[in-house]
């Protein structure tokens, strides 16, 4: 016992030195505990990595083991040793760990496959049995560290020598542990590692052939539902009765589809707009030919990802030409061509057809398109999808039907505006005029849509440097065209004029040329085409002009008023001499067809006639045919049928007469300057030219007698007068003396050549085996006496000045016309030439006994006017002393 005190005294006796060693063991013991902590935390923490089974909860224990023992720290070199351990059994564990990834890596299994791929490591014996042998010895272990650190810290100091006993046994029974773990049964851990990740790998690959297989399987049995829902879709789409050439890229609308890129701007430029707004409708309206249906064609293809659906009507197809299938192909297509709207439309198909497949347009559009559309809206489905519609004006029940289309038009509209996803475009001539019924029948779509005008969008230029480019194009397409275009670039601006502005007559002009075999045939169908009148080439068009009178005015609607009402107005639009044509007032004033009536005809020919319905005064708007083929096909019997056929000659007799009769009953002031007749001077410069394509009707005949053959005390009747800028060719004074001379006799024709010279006076009048008209020779003493000259001055200034209220003698009656001559007689006659009947030629002879062969020439009237009315008597009755009298008030 001395020699412990002793030494316990000596120690303590002893310098600083023996004091602080054991601090420092305890701080270095302190670090090295607390760097194992670390190690084995980071450890734990790759297991995420690769979760090796039953390492965790290995590991778990050690970090146990290393709490007890921190708290032991006082026994310093045992602890140190069991640290030792513990850290070479945690290096053994990363080793494996790294095995685990290297082998996952190479199999390209991701992190958070592993746990599946390490699972197969739990099979009976090997690496299952040695890792939870690890894991029971090291728990037994713990068990033994936890009595040592129990206690406050003063009595585990008593117990310092009993801990290091417990220490030294715990560091012997790891030590034992871990020989163990790394060499049970003559086998290394990392043998046995890599023998169970060999393992692992084979059972990987079967598990991944089977996992492949199922998943093969999976997707095979998802495509065959896609397969059988799908075919179940289109099962029920195909049973929506459709139209399968309703879209415009079929077949049946190639010729539709023509544009050439970079016409057409301004009106694209509209559509754009149109595109950029929020506006729900568009209407698009132009006349026959003007290319609407290719302007529509080129929208789809533009718009085609947001193209829902398109119908483009075409007359005479039972299927495309009707509303019957209509909206249930509209269906058909949204539900083909979204799939968004797919389901929906199926699910409403399916109902809808239990009901059966023809069914009124209201359920049709109530069941495939309201009900589908609020399903889908409701299911969040916010997109843009455009409906087109062309040429609803071409739906063949429009005329046995006419409310069909507009209730058709209304249920559509209403689809737009009840969802605004659905954008509408929808094409059509100005009459019939569904589009204006619209906007009348519900006000609210004034402010959800916009209305394109083809007549206000493109001015004349641009339209001709449109149908110029198309020309050429198609033109250029073949070999001959493209070198008699090199040789005469003429070809296209004659064949562009010759247009008239008119898209279809275009390409069916350039067709007809380029089908030709070799240049001068192709030369030889332009100058047909540029001859009047010409029939060759031009039955797209003959079609096309019939079914616009046939919708317009069709043939059951028309009551013999009607008719005649309609043949008078197609006779204006054929015969006009004007080029810019007149208006309804004109044609009131001369024809007496009152505006009320005539407008709304007019109205419905829109679709082939220039008639601006915006004009301020309706009344006052010019009216002409669009192209001068509608002309010819209105007076060709053959092209037009006799239902609306004009009778050029007939009608020419029936103009002539309206005018002659205007003018008879109108003073000469008042025709170009009075309020009265509205400065209507039609008839003053263009009744010869009626009177020259005429028929030698009795109406007409009787009129020209009467006019100027009848005579009262003062002066003559005769209210026609000559202009001077109708003959400046001298050809329409032959032409109308010429026609007097043979219908009517050559004393007539004398007569009014007489009264052309008293207006003219660089005019003479030759009567010989043909009549002519020419310049009078520069120095001719031909013309009236002094005396005469005088007379004729008196005459005109008569008649210029107001009337006289005169008791008029009773005028000569009108001969009657020769059976021959009368070639179309006039069945209508009006009321003047009823209550004169035609009686001999007394006085027609009579005239003939004073007249005499030769030239007739009389110097210029004086007159302030550039055409004056001859009111004198003939030379002859002059020269035998016939007195002159004022016309008899009318």
């Amino acid at each position: 016992m001395p020699v412990p005190v002793r030494r316990e005294r000596d120690t303590l006796g002893s310098a600083t030195k023996p004091i602080q060693k054991p601090a420092k063991d305890a701080r270095t013991v302190t670090d090295a505990l607390n760097n194992l902590q670390t190690v084995l935390d980071k450890s734990r923490d790759l297991l995420t990595f690769a979760p090796v089974p039953g390492l965790s909860a290995a590991l778990g224990a050690l970090l146990a083991i290393g709490e007890q023992i921190k708290k032991m720290k006082s026994n310093g070199e045992t602890v140190k040793a069991i640290s030792e351990q513990i850290r070479k059994l945690n290096d053994v564990v990363g080793k494996v760990v790294r095995q685990v990834e290297s082998r996952a890596e190479r199999l390209q299994i991701l992190p958070e496959q592993r746990g599946d791929m390490l699972d197969c490591m739990q099979a009976p014996g090997g690496w299952r049995e040695r890792v939870n042998q690890l894991a029971e010895e090291l728990s037994e272990l713990l068990q033994k560290a936890e009595p040592c650190a129990e206690g406050p810290w003063y009595r585990r100091l008593f117990r310092t020598i009993r801990d290091e006993e417990t220490l030294k046994t715990i560091h012997e029974d790891l030590t034992a542990v871990i020989q163990h773990f790394l060499l049970a049964g003559g086998l290394s851990i990392e043998a046995l590692t890599e023998q169970s990740l060999a393992l692992v790998e084979t059972m990987h690959g079967d598990i991944k052939m089977l996992a492949a297989a199922q998943k093969a399987d999976t997707v095979t049995r998802t495509q065959q539902r896609t397969r059988q829902q799908a075919e179940s879709e289109r099962m029920a789409i195909e049973t929506i009765p459709h139209a399968t050439n309703a879209g415009f890229n079929s077949a049946g609308n190639a010729d539709k589809s023509s544009y050439l890129v970079g016409t057409r701007n301004a009106v694209f430029d509209r559509l754009d707009e149109w595109v950029s707004s929020e506006l729900s409708v568009c209407f698009l309206v132009g006349a026959a030919g003007m290319g609407k249906s290719t302007i529509a064609s080129e929208f789809c293809r533009r718009h085609q990802r947001e193209l829902g659906a398109s119908f483009f009507f075409r007359r005479g197809d039972a299927r495309v030409g009707s509303t019957t299938a209509f909206f249930s192909t509209l269906a058909y297509q949204l539900a083909k061509s979204s799939k968004e709207l797919r389901p929906h439309i199926v699910h409403a198909a399916e109902r809808h057809m239990q009901a059966g497949n023809s069914q009124q347009m209201q359920y049709v559009v109530d069941d495939l398109l309201h009900t589908p559309l609020r399903a889908a809206k409701i299911a969040g489905v916010h997109f843009r999808v455009y409906v087109v519609v062309d040429a609803l004006d071409e739906c063949m029940e429009s005329a046995s039907q006419p409310d069909l289309v507009p209730e058709c038009l209304r249920l559509l509209v209403s689809c737009a505006l009840q969802h605004p996803f659905i954008r509408l475009l929808i094409t059509s001539r100005p009459e019939p005029d569904y589009v204006g019924q619209a906007l009348r029948r519900r006000p609210e779509l004034k402010d959800s849509s916009v209305s394109i005008s083809l007549y206000n969008v493109e001015d004349r230029l641009a339209i001709d440097r449109d149908i110029g480019e198309i020309i050429r194009t198609r033109l250029c397409a073949v070999q001959e065209g493209a070198e008699w275009y090199r040789r005469d670039e003429s070809v296209v601006s004659r064949l562009t004029n010759q247009s008239q502005g008119v898209f279809v007559y275009a390409r069916t002009a350039v067709d007809f040329i380029v089908r030709a075999a070799g240049i001068a045939q192709m030369e030889h169908r332009l100058a047909l085409l540029l001859t009047p009148g010409n029939t060759y080439g031009l039955d797209n068009l003959d079609v096309l002009y019939r079914t616009v009178l046939e919708t317009a005015f069709p043939p059951a609607d028309l009551d013999p008023v009607t008719r005649e009402r309609v043949g008078l107005m197609l006779a204006w639009i054929a015969l006009c001499q004007y080029r810019y044509g007149v208006t309804p007032h004109r044609v009131q004033m001369v024809s007496g067809i009152s505006c009320r009536e005539s407008v709304p005809i007019l109205t419905k020919l829109r679709s082939v006639i220039v008639f601006n319905l915006e004009a301020k005064d309706v009344r006052e708007a010019r009216f002409r045919a669009m192209h001068v083929t509608f002309r010819d096909f209105l007076v060709d019997r053959a092209r037009c049928g006799e239902l609306y056929h004009v009778d050029p000659q007939r009608m020419h007799a029936r103009l002539a007469v309206d005018c002659l009769t205007f003018m008879r009953n109108n003073p000469r002031r008042e025709l170009v300057f009075s309020s009265k007749s509205g400065g209507v001077i039609y008839p003053v410069f263009n009744w010869m030219d009626h009177v020259v394509q005429a028929s030698p009707t009795r109406e007409l005949v009787g009129l020209l007698f009467e006019m100027y053959t009848s005579t009262l005390t003062g002066r003559t009747s005769l209210p026609v007068f000559f202009c001077r800028e109708r003959f400046s060719e001298y050809g329409g004074g032959s032409s109308l003396l010429r026609w007097v001379d043979m219908h009517i006799g050559r004393d007539l024709a004398k007569t009014m050549g007489e009264q052309m010279c008293l207006e003219n006076q660089d005019l003479t009048v030759h009567f010989g085996e043909e009549i002519t008209v020419s310049k009078r020779s520069p120095g001719s003493q031909e013309g009236l006496t002094v005396h005469e000259d005088r007379q004729r001055r008196d005459i005109w200034s008569s008649y210029i000045r107001p009337e006289v209220t005169s008791t008029p003698s009773p005028a000569p009656s009108p001969p009657a016309v020769h059976p021959a001559r009368v070639r179309r007689p006039d069945r209508r006659g009006s009321p003047a030439s009823r209550s004169r009947p035609v009686q001999d030629h007394s006085t027609l002879q009579e005239s003939k006994s004073h007249a005499s062969p030769g030239s007739l020439g009389y110097p210029k009237s004086r007159s302030r006017y550039s055409g004056g009315v001859a009111h004198g008597a003939s030379s002859a009755s002059r020269r035998q002393g016939g007195t002159m009298t004022r016309p008899p008030s009318r």
